[in-house]
C-alpha cells in the first residue's frame, strides 16, 4: 500500500445519486433526508407521486435536485427554503399547485429554475429578479 506524498491532503468530492428515467413511483421517501451529506440527486422521469417531503429540507448538501416528470402534486413545501446551498432546481412537468412561497427567497445560488408545465397561481415573485446567479428560468 502506497503512502500519500507529504504535504497533500485527500480532497473530498460531492456525493450524487442519480436515479432518473426508472420506473419509481410512490411517495419520495422521507427517508431521503438521512442523506445529509449528498450534493446531487436526480429523481427526474419516474411515476414518483404525492408531495414533496418536508424532510427534503433536512439535505443541506443538495447544490442539484432534479424532480422533473413525475406527477408530483401539492404545493411547494416552504422547508425547500431551507436548502441555501442549492444551485439548480428542477420541478417542471409534474402536478404541483399552490404559488411559489416566499420562502424560497433564501434560495440565493441559484443559477437554474425551473417550475415549468405545473399548476402553479400567482404572480411571479420579486425575489426572483434579485438572484444575481440565475441564469436559466
Amino acid at each position: 500500500m502506497s503512502q500519500r506524498p507529504a504535504g497533500r491532503s485527500l480532497r473530498i468530492l460531492p456525493c450524487g445519486a442519480n436515479l432518473c428515467c426508472n420506473s419509481l413511483n410512490g411517495p419520495i421517501p422521507a427517508s431521503f433526508s438521512g442523506l445529509a451529506s449528498l450534493a446531487y440527486l436526480d429523481l427526474q422521469e419516474n411515476a414518483l407521486s404525492e408531495a414533496i417531503p418536508d424532510a427534503i429540507s433536512l439535505m443541506t448538501a443538495l447544490t442539484s435536485l432534479f424532480l422533473s416528470k413525475n406527477i408530483l402534486a401539492e404545493s411547494i413545501p416552504t422547508e425547500m427554503g431551507k436548502l441555501l446551498q442549492l444551485q439548480s432546481l428542477h420541478l417542471d412537468n409534474n402536478e404541483v399547485v399552490g404559488s411559489i412561497p416566499d420562502a424560497l427567497s433564501a434560495l440565493t445560488n441559484l443559477d437554474h429554475l425551473s417550475m415549468a408545465a405545473n399548476h402553479l397561481v400567482g404572480a411571479v415573485p420579486n425575489f426572483l429578479t434579485s438572484f444575481v446567479l440565475l441564469t436559466h428560468l
